[in-house]
């Protein structure tokens, strides 16, 4: 089985991937879209009833968190993630 690399090599350092970037815009954008849909659920749902500003905040940390996660999850692959390890780890021996 011949199996083509989906990376492509710089030509002077030949283990730093040049077509694998982020779309950070796409991941950023959709962080706040599911942060701000998550403290409506969470305004809805709880704070209206308890009124705790604290349990507000740590819910809204939590999420942001967990947003960006998400966010991650979805608009990226192995591949990206791969690339973006390998080109840190290259960077960081310069």
């Amino acid at each position: 089985i011949n199996m083509e690399s989906p990376f492509r090599y710089c030509s002077k350092n030949h283990r730093m991937v040049t077509n694998m970037n982020k779309d950070y815009n796409k991941i950023m954008l959709s962080t706040a879209a599911i942060f701000l849909v998550s403290l409506s659920w969470y305004n809805k749902r709880r704070f209206r009833v308890d009124k705790d500003v604290m349990l507000f905040s740590l819910f809204g940390v939590g999420s942001l968190f967990a947003a960006y996660s998400w966010s991650e999850f979805i608009f990226s692959s192995p591949e990206i993630e791969a690339a973006s390890k390998n080109n840190n780890l290259e960077l960081s021996h310069r």
